[in-house]
Order: C-alpha cells, then sequence, then structure tokens
C-alpha cells in the first residue's frame, strides 16, 4: 500500500547530488522507547558493528541483538542490471556505488532516500515500529520511460549480539513462510515478509564485510554475512512494496497505522519553533521503558549505540532531555526506577546487558542523581514524588557517603 504524509515533518533534509563525501561518514538513528534501533551512514554503508535496519532489544531495553543487518538493492531490465543502489565496504574498497544514484536523504520519525536510477525513481523509507522489535522498508518506484523492470532487495541477516561480529558458519537455517521467509540463528528467529513480491530463496554467505570506524578503534572490523534469498518484483508502473522484518509476528502490518504510532510518541507537539522541534525529537530517541519486577517506569540511553542506561550518564542528560523539554512525567519515572536501586547509598552505574543485575561501581553517579532530583522538583514543583520517593534516596546516598560505602568512598572529616 502507499503510505500518506500525516503531517508535516520538521526533520533534516540533505541533497547528496550521488555524491560519496561528506555522507559516507554522517550517522542517523532511529530508536522506538524500547532499547532497539536502526543506525548506518546516511548513505546506507554500515561502518559500525552496532550498524543495521534492526537491532532488537531482546530484553528491553537491553539484550540488542543485530537482525537485520541490510538490503541490497538492484534493478534489471531485459536481464541486465542497469543501477544497484547499495554501498558496502569491504577491504578492497567500497563496492558497489550505490551513492552516484542518491538524490536526497530525509530523516525525522522516518529515515528516506530518494534515488534517481538511470531514470528510474525509486524512494526507499525506513519505520521502525514504536515498542516493537520490527522494522519496515518502503519502496516506492517508478519505473519512468524505459518499459517494464525487475527490481530485487536482497535481506542479509546477522542475529548476532550488538557487541559481537560473525563469520561464515552455516548454521542459519531458513523456513519458507507466505510472502517471505523465517530466518532461524542462535534461538532468535527473524520473519521476513514482503507486500507485492514473490520471494526466491537462494541462502549464501557474503565475505569480509568491513566497518571502518572499528579500524579506527582498533578493535575487529570484519564480518560475513548470511542471506537468505531475495524479494524480486516486476515493475510496469509506479508500485509500493514494503518489506517488513521482526522478531515477533510482522502479519497484517499496516504502514500508516504504524507512521502514526512512531508520530504520536514524537514528544516534539510543546516545542514552538522549528530547531526546537528538531531537538525536542532527537531527545525523545534516547528515552526507553523499562520493566523491572512488574513495575512500568522509563530511562534513558544516553550511550546509543554502544551502551545502555548507565547511571551516571542517564543523570547528567535527565535535565536536558526530559525538563528542558518539558516532560516531567518521564523524568518522575526515570529518577523513580534509579531510586528504587539505591545500595548502600549508590544508584547503579549500569545494568548487564544479559542478566539486568546492577553494577555499582561509579563514585559519582549518585551526586549527579541527588543534583537531578532537585533539578526535578525545582522544574515540576512534583512536591509528593520528591517527598516521597527522591527525597528517601537522597538521604541515603548523603548517609551513604558520610559513613563510607563501596570502594571506599567516603566524605573526609576534614573538609567535607
Amino acid at each position: 500500500m502507499r503510505g500518506t504524509t500525516i503531517r508535516a515533518m520538521p526533520g533534516y533534509s540533505f541533497e547528496t547530488y550521488g555524491e560519496l563525501q561528506p555522507w559516507l561518514q554522517r550517522e542517523w538513528l532511529q530508536t522506538n522507547g524500547t532499547g532497539a534501533f536502526a543506525a548506518s551512514t546516511i548513505l546506507g554503508a554500515n561502518a559500525r558493528r552496532y550498524h543495521g535496519l534492526l537491532v532488537a532489544a531482546t530484553l528491553p531495553p537491553l539484550g540488542r541483538v543485530v537482525a537485520l543487518n541490510r538490503l541490497s538493492e538492484s534493478i534489471q531490465r531485459n536481464g541486465v542490471t542497469t543501477a544497484e543502489l547499495a554501498v558496502n565496504h569491504f577491504h578492497g574498497g567500497l563496492n558497489p556505488h550505490g551513492e552516484r544514484h542518491l538524490r536526497r536523504f530525509e530523516h525525522y520519525s522516518t529515515t528516506k532516500w530518494t534515488y534517481d536510477a538511470e531514470g528510474v525513481g525509486v524512494t526507499k523509507e525506513l519505520l521502525l515500529c514504536w515498542g516493537r522489535n520490527i522494522v519496515g522498508i518502503k519502496y516506492d518506484i517508478d519505473p519512468g520511460h524505459g518499459g517494464p523492470l525487475t527490481f530485487r532487495a536482497q535481506p542479509f541477516v546477522t542475529l548476532r549480539d550488538f557487541h559481537s561480529l560473525q563469520r561464515a558458519d552455516h548454521h542459519a537455517d531458513v523456513a519458507s513462510a507466505i510472502g517471505g521467509c523465517d530466518v532461524r540463528r542462535w534461538g532468535h528467529n527473524l520473519r521476513i515478509r514482503c507486500d507485492g513480491a514473490k520471494f526466491i530463496e537462494y541462502k549464501d554467505w557474503w565475505y569480509n564485510f568491513v566497518y571502518p570506524f572499528e579500524s579506527e578503534r582498533g578493535q575487529d572490523d570484519t564480518e560475513d554475512l548470511f542471506t537468505p534469498g531475495q524479494f524480486t518484483a516486476t515493475i510496469a508502473k509506479p508500485t509500493t512494496l514494503i518489506i517488513w522484518a521482526g522478531l515477533e509476528a510482522v502479519d497484517g502490518l499496516d504502514w500508516d497505522t504504524e507512521a502514526k504510532k512512531r508520530l504520536d510518541h514524537a514528544g516534539d507537539a510543546a516545542a514552538p519553533t522549528r530547531t526546537q522541534k528538531r531537538l525536542f525529537h532527537a531527545a525523545e530517541d534516547f528515552v526507553a521503558a523499562r520493566h523491572d519486577d512488574g513495575r512500568q517506569g522509563a530511562t534513558i540511553m544516553a550511550g546509543y549505540p554502544w551502551f545502555a542506561d548507565w547511571g551516571r550518564d542517564t543523570m547528567i542528560s535527565l535535565p536536558g532531555l526530559l525538563l528542558a523539554t518539558g516532560q516531567y512525567h518521564k523524568a518522575g519515572q526515570v529518577l523513580s526506577t534509579f531510586a528504587g536501586y539505591v545500595s548502600e547509598g549508590m544508584i547503579p552505574n549500569n545494568f548487564d546487558d544479559y542478566s539486568n543485575q546492577p553494577a555499582y561501581n561509579t563514585v559519582d553517579a549518585s551526586l549527579w542523581f541527588v543534583h537531578a532530583a532537585f533539578e526535578y522538583l525545582r522544574y515540576s514543583r512534583d512536591q509528593e514524588t520528591f517527598d516521597q520517593i527522591l527525597r528517601p534516596a537522597c538521604q541515603q546516598i548523603v548517609d551513604g557517603y558520610k559513613h563510607g560505602t563501596r570502594f571506599g568512598i567516603k566524605m573526609d572529616p576534614a573538609d567535607g
């Protein structure tokens, strides 16, 4: 189905003119309130191990898994490939050079690329479903005046922990499904479907993709990617195709419904100017739900794409992300979440990516909590939350620092 514009988007738009630089280094990020995200460079050339079209949160907001790594698109006429839209890093250089066809990049609640591929118009739009481990990629294709064409889209799957890299081991299972396939690997099942295209199974490994940002950091930088096959469609008139991929059921999804859910969580309704709307919207990208012991709360993922909700970074960023933007309810949830984890006068520095257990190993995060708690009171005037939840936590922190806590952290009796 063809999506509609729900309301004007005060986002970012860049004319790329088919150029490689500076777009090969500039990155984009899209999140969905769970800790899951999609990220890459503007050209779609993955440059970090953390880049992918669906980096799912299997234990929200943690347990991140790079599920759908990338897509490779090509256009054929009369059996001859006339254009490829992808850009990939290999040890020998870039291949193919899809940037030559890219004309515009746009980013707001969705991420959009506009191509002129040898007279064929292609608009590619990515939407990360709000609150779910599902991504949609929509293609609006205008074949122009050159006659019918064949459009191919090839998914590449990793299904690995987002800190790791994979090499070909041939342990990926592919199961046929109506409209696509399921790829099972390491206990995960990625469902891939397409509205309007035929899936042709052809299991294969592609070798030695390179992530240059990892090379610059002195880290392992090479990965092999698995593809289960490709989606193919004959296009004779303007056509829309939508690929859905997710770690949960993706059948029956509606693009416009999912797009509206994202806009409803944009977090920019109160912003009076275009610039402020951009900033308010960007702030929302770092807020995620946290569910502990049946309690529903919120947290801040200040370290995309590397780490999760670290106490120090959360408390430093909270006034700018949530108080300056007027999101007092979420700010109260974040502070209340961390208040519930105060132990021996300390808040957690981080939560383990796999067990979700808190780690208490920072000297100043607890002091930043006290600062954020009083800023919350100053902005929100929410005396009840402060008195019942935040003040007792602050008192525990003061007592802990006064009498001594982990790692020899203690107030100096000579000067306080």
